[in-house]
């Protein structure tokens, strides 16, 4: 076979390809490097918020929290190592909500690790709401739960799921 010749309009044109290709892969690699900075980002937001609640409900166990794809519950906490706990938090669901909301959620799952550093078998839903109402209102909590429940009346109540009111600090 012999060897091809390429016409100058040939040339131009493949290079040009070339380098358009070229600059496409190096955008989208930055756009996917903006992206993982952007959930790099918002991660340490919420670990902030955490942080802060933790502090504001009397918790010195470590809590950390990780953004998943999916989460059974939408959010919620596991013991990760002795003495430190690990909130997990739906990407899509926190998404969602407005940042009070956010807190009340991450409240609400803190109130666990408050039971589990003090009191381990006495963990209920209306326990942890009780001292998630330390931090964030009833309301905030009412919210929270709306959206998660949706019309389901499955659940029931809201006012028996919550507990009696708290008389806390953030309520007044």
């Amino acid at each position: 076979m012999g060897r091809k010749i390429y016409t100058p309009g040939a040339f131009f044109l493949v290079r040009t390809t070339c380098a358009l290709g070229l600059t496409l892969t190096i955008a989208s690699g930055a756009q996917a490097q903006e992206r993982v900075d952007e959930r790099h980002t918002h991660t340490q937001r919420l670990q902030e918020m955490v942080d802060a609640l933790r502090q504001r409900m009397g918790i010195d166990a470590p809590v950390e929290i990780a953004l998943v794809d999916h989460d059974e519950r939408r959010v919620s906490v596991r013991r990760s190592a002795p003495g430190a706990f690990a909130i997990s938090a739906e990407r899509a669901f926190i998404a969602q909500l407005p940042s009070p909301q956010v807190e009340a959620a991450l409240a609400h799952e803190l109130g666990h690790v408050w039971i589990y550093t003090h009191h381990p078998y006495l963990q209920t839903e209306q326990l942890a709401n009780r001292l998630a109402m330390r931090a964030v209102t009833r309301e905030r909590l009412v919210e929270v739960y709306r959206v998660l429940w949706g019309s389901d009346a499955l659940h029931g109540s809201l006012e028996t799921f919550l507990g009696i009111q708290a008389t806390a600090t953030a309520q007044q």
